[in-house]
């Protein structure tokens, strides 16, 4: 029952691309060049995580800290990747708006 969500949601997903694509001419390569600073982060942030020792003895415990540790980092990377790959994209803006709009929100 798992694979068939599973499956069903990834057969969603492609066909609400492809309406996407028809509709808008949004282009799916524009679209896999916008999440390409996501993917980079988080692939990072993982191999960054990875690469620290274990020392806790308590699995919890290292489990929640290299946990926090690959969402902050993750978070960070992707800013920098965006900012890097996106700045000249009318997306960037968008999310420059956003970050600042949840920087306010949270300070």
């Amino acid at each position: 029952m798992a694979w068939l969500r599973g499956r069903l949601a990834v057969a969603t997903t492609t066909t609400l691309l492809i309406l996407l694509n028809r509709q808008t001419r949004f282009g799916l390569l524009r679209l896999f060049y916008l999440c390409l600073p996501a993917v980079l982060a988080s692939a990072a942030a993982a191999w960054l995580v990875l690469q620290l020792p274990t020392t806790s003895s308590l699995a919890l415990i290292e489990l929640f800290a290299r946990g926090l540790l690959y969402v902050g980092l993750a978070a960070a990377l992707a800013v920098c990747f965006a900012r890097i790959l996106l700045q000249h994209f009318d997306e960037w803006h968008q999310l420059k708006s956003l970050i600042a709009m949840t920087i306010r929100k949270v300070f």
